[in-house]
């Protein structure tokens, strides 16, 4: 069994709040409950071996739920220096922090410059527009 507690904080400033970023603070604990087994089925005296591993997993995320993985495998060694192993899994990724508490669309604003290169841009008839054309 296992239970944490994951706390993140970023703080903004005049500069960042400017731009449309915002500060965050989060926090996110976790239960879990796991078990594992290594089952041998043969295990002979000339090395060979056959066995299964097995193991399983609860979860319970404080903001995303709970769920359960697993995992099944088979192992096979007919002879010492030849081994087979088989693994069948389902696995999960909970989401980390950042992505739970910050906005997940990047917003380049300072970037949102005017194109000099359209003829709005050019009142005058300086001659950009038709430079960017050719």
């Amino acid at each position: 069994a296992e239970w944490r507690r994951d706390e993140g904080r970023f703080r903004d400033d005049d500069a960042l709040r400017a731009e449309g970023i915002a500060g965050v603070d989060g926090t996110e604990s976790v239960w879990e409950l796991y078990t594992e087994a290594l089952v041998p089925i043969v295990n002979g005296e000339s090395g060979q071996y056959l066995g299964l591993e097995l193991g399983a997993r609860w979860s319970d995320y404080e903001n995303a739920g709970s769920v359960w993985t697993w995992k099944a495998g088979l192992e096979w060694q007919p002879a010492d220096s030849l081994r087979f192993r088989t693994m069948y899994q389902h696995a999960v990724r909970a989401p980390n922090l950042g992505e739970l508490f910050t906005t997940q669309s990047t917003s380049l604003q300072f970037f949102n410059q005017a194109d000099p290169c359209s003829a709005e841009q050019d009142p005058v008839g300086s001659g950009n527009a038709d430079k960017c054309i050719a």
